[in-house]
């Protein structure tokens, strides 16, 4: 494993052609801490399974270390690899797929694949038969359509679609043309090349075409080649139900929310659903910078997560966004997201926490609270990537300095990895009395005039932007930055 394995972030590796969602290897800890965990995704297919099992096990006997499991406790690698056999992994596979059955009965359940997103549901399930295998085979026709062959290079052309921006809403078109055999992934419009062209809805195509569209999941279509007088009554029928501001009549909607515990999440704000997802900025009372991280919602069902859309969950108390965060946040304080922590001279001096949401405790007070406890009152954070926190005393000048550099090289060396996970944010972020109320910026950002110093601005964490800490003093929070634009200014300037 290379040395900076815990500032690289997350691998995906996955098998073309056989893969249904990978595995995902991380690390535990931060880089002298030599633990490293191997996820399996829902709904991975059995060669997913197998390869975890191969890898885990190779590499605890070539270490000569034990295996930490979820529920078989600690292992060698022999008796990992006897418990986790072939019998193993059939029925976990079954029982995900069991599982996924029950869920996509009721409404759609869309997982990220090695390729692009899988969606299942009530329709899929009518066409396929029972068990795992069927789903595994559409799964694998979605993110496969050409086999082993890339998608550039096969005999079905894979369509990549246009993505625009509406009303704050994203819509996906797919250009459609004559002669050409199509495989067009889940998309919202397609734009049929003829004179003029015609725009019809996506889910009108398998009406205007039935004998040529195939269905694949819940949203992709194959489509058979149609030519000469065949594509040109196609395109008849379709001026019979098309406009031309369909584009326009992609309406948003206030669906039901995934059955799932409702959890925060941190995106990159060039993430590409920002226009559709509900959202805020983490901090609402700083200057809107180019990498500040968005808040957003999302329910974490047993087999994908769903993130809330900007016109909000119908029902209950998650057509609020700040209902919704509240109770996410609560449910956050009950996952288990343990701190890691480095000790040196007899005094912890940073913690870092490992996790899917470990860069969203920067919402939990009780969880910043309790760091407070461990680092004292002045602590300063970095989330380059959403699956690590790192949080250090925001009074020690060379650790300060130390932090700002590697969030900035975590950050940018998380983009360039192929299936590695993607940045979020170089910036550094102040917090005093278990909030996030400053912010670090490293050098001028683009769009932001400066001189590339390093500068503190407090701010707001509050969905609404009011001051998190009501009644306090404004002496007191500006006394509190100053320590933070002294520290970091100084720590900027041994850095040098």
């Amino acid at each position: 494993m290379p040395a900076d394995w815990a500032e690289d972030g997350f691998v995906h590796p996955y098998v073309p052609g056989i893969s249904t969602r990978g595995i995902e290897i991380g690390p535990e800890g931060g880089p002298e801490n030599r633990v490293f965990t191997v996820r399996v995704p829902s709904c991975a297919a059995p060669e997913d399974l197998a390869m975890a099992v191969r890898l885990v096990a190779g590499l605890a006997k070539a270490a000569g270390a034990t295996i930490g499991t979820e529920h078989a406790g600690h292992l060698d690698a022999d008796a990992f690899s006897a418990t986790f056999d072939a019998a193993w992994i059939a029925r976990a596979v079954e029982a995900d797929f069991a599982r996924l059955r029950e869920i996509a009965a009721a409404h759609a359940v869309t997982m990220q694949g090695p390729t692009r997103s899988v969606t299942i549901g009530p329709a899929t399930l009518a066409r396929v038969g029972a068990g795992s295998e069927p789903l595994l085979r559409v799964m694998r026709d979605v993110l496969y359509p050409n086999g082993l062959v890339d998608d550039d290079d096969g005999a079905l052309y894979v369509s990549k679609g246009t993505r625009l921006a509406r009303d704050g809403r994203e819509i996906v078109v797919h250009a459609v043309g004559p002669g050409v055999d199509y495989f067009l992934p889940a998309g919202d419009v397609y734009a049929l090349i003829g004179v003029p062209p015609v725009h019809v809805a996506a889910s009108a195509l398998p009406a205007l075409a039935p004998d040529a569209v195939t269905p694949v999941d819940e949203t992709s279509v194959r489509l058979r080649a149609l030519e000469g007088d065949a594509w040109e009554e196609l395109l008849d029928r379709a001026r019979a139900v098309g406009h031309a501001d369909v584009l326009d009549a992609v309406p948003p909607v206030a669906a039901a929310r995934p059955a799932g515990t409702l959890l925060p999440l941190l995106r990159p704000p060039t993430w590409r659903h920002r226009d559709t997802v509900a959202s805020r900025p983490l901090l609402a009372g700083a200057v809107a910078l180019p990498r500040m991280p968005l808040v957003t919602i999302v329910s974490d069902t047993p087999v994908a997560t769903a993130s809330m859309p900007v016109a909000g969950w119908a029902g209950e108390e998650t057509t609020s966004f700040a209902a919704a965060e509240a109770s996410a946040v609560a449910n956050l304080d009950g996952l288990e997201l343990p701190y890691q922590e480095e000790v040196d001279g007899g005094r912890v001096v940073s913690l870092t926490a490992i996790g899917e949401y470990a860069a969203a405790l920067l919402l939990s007070k009780r969880r910043l609270d309790e760091a407070h406890g461990k680092l004292g009152a002045l602590l300063v954070a970095a989330v380059p990537i959403h699956g690590i926190l790192r949080l250090q005393r925001g009074d020690d000048v060379a650790r300060t300095g130390s932090l700002v550099a590697w969030a900035e090289h975590c950050f940018e060396d998380a983009g360039r990895r192929p299936n590695g996970q993607p940045g979020l944010t170089p910036l550094c972020f102040g917090i005093v009395e278990g909030r996030v109320q400053a912010l670090v910026k490293v050098g001028a950002e683009e769009g932001d005039p400066g001189d590339g110093s390093l500068e503190i601005e407090a701010a707001s964490a509050s969905p609404r932007g009011e001051s998190p800490k009501a009644g306090a003093s404004p002496a007191l929070l500006f006394a509190a930055a100053a320590t933070f634009v002294v520290a970091v200014a100084m720590a900027y300037g041994l850095l040098r």
